[in-house]
């Protein structure tokens, strides 16, 4: 049987006591840990591990070693003085975030974190609405086997715990060739599948750099010729994430026509879902 572990994230240097929480495994994520560290100990019966990096460095390490949640916490990840950088509950860290999740799993968060106007939409009940789960429903912390009071919650926030549940991807194929496919779903579920991603830059790009695969490109500017220039002596496959583009229908239909010219597989994806017909409708004779 797995273990059943859960993820801390910005946990805060104060220890807790974990004894009484339902889980065999506990990861401690937070930069102001000992630099470097990942500390193993047991305490409790329970394996409690402490790793001192930044959280998309975390999910990076976390996968390799096989790792999945049953439980993810982030509830102050010092965004307004304590120097985070990006929002631990924001579309684009959950998407990176979603390949070490179990397919049904309890999130726990404080919405009122985010009642600063600049993050507001991550405390509305649409915060998962873009992301790769669902929320099911509510439940009390006793269910998701955790002590509320133990956490480090210096924010004085309520929480919210949350039941999730993974979506189900949806594949179209786009071009008589099957060339060019458009996935409803996470391109980070994906990326081994790939010797190309290409995606647009954001504020979290720096952080992201344990993928040498990746192109990065500036919003709205697709890099039509970097892509006309790859090699491809041997079949490829590319997986794109949208650039925000005015012509979309020019712009996929020049797509299609470099994956059949240069032979090599094309991927789009996208995670909303008022995305779905603009996308296919470009297809439509």
């Amino acid at each position: 049987m797995s273990m059943k572990t859960m993820a801390y994230f910005a946990s805060g240097k104060t220890e807790m006591d974990f004894s009484t929480f339902n889980y065999d495994r506990i990861i401690l994520v937070d930069k102001g840990f000992k630099t470097g560290e990942y500390n193993i100990k047991v305490e409790n019966n329970k394996t409690i591990i402490r790793m001192s990096c930044d959280a998309i460095t975390a999910v990076d390490i976390l996968k390799d070693k096989k790792i999945k949640l049953d439980c993810f916490i982030s509830i102050n990840e010092g965004l307004h003085e304590g120097g985070g950088h990006y929002p631990l509950n924001g579309e684009y860290f959950l998407a990176y975030l979603s390949p070490i999740l179990k397919d049904t799993y309890y999130h726990i968060y404080a919405p009122n974190y985010y009642n600063n106007y600049v993050f507001r939409p991550l405390s509305s009940k649409n915060v998962f609405r873009k992301g790769s789960f669902s929320k099911v429903m509510e439940v009390g912390f006793e269910i998701a086997g955790i002590v509320a009071s133990k956490l480090n919650n210096d924010a004085n926030n309520n929480l919210k715990c949350f039941q999730m549940q993974r979506k189900t991807e949806e594949t179209f194929i786009l071009d008589n060739d099957k060339k060019v496919k458009l996935i409803y779903g996470n391109i980070w579920n994906h990326i081994g599948e790939f010797e190309y991603l290409f995606l647009p830059s954001n504020k979290l790009t720096r952080f992201i750099v344990n993928h040498n695969k990746i192109h990065w490109f500036e919003k709205g500017k697709f890099p039509f010729d970097e892509l006309l220039n790859l090699d491809n002596k041997i079949a490829i496959k590319i997986a794109i994430l949208p650039w925000y583009s005015n012509n979309y229908k020019f712009e996929l239909n020049k797509l299609v026509e470099i994956a059949q010219n240069k032979n090599i597989e094309i991927v789009l994806f996208f995670q909303d879902s008022r995305d779905k017909q603009i996308y296919l409708d470009c297809f439509l004779i």
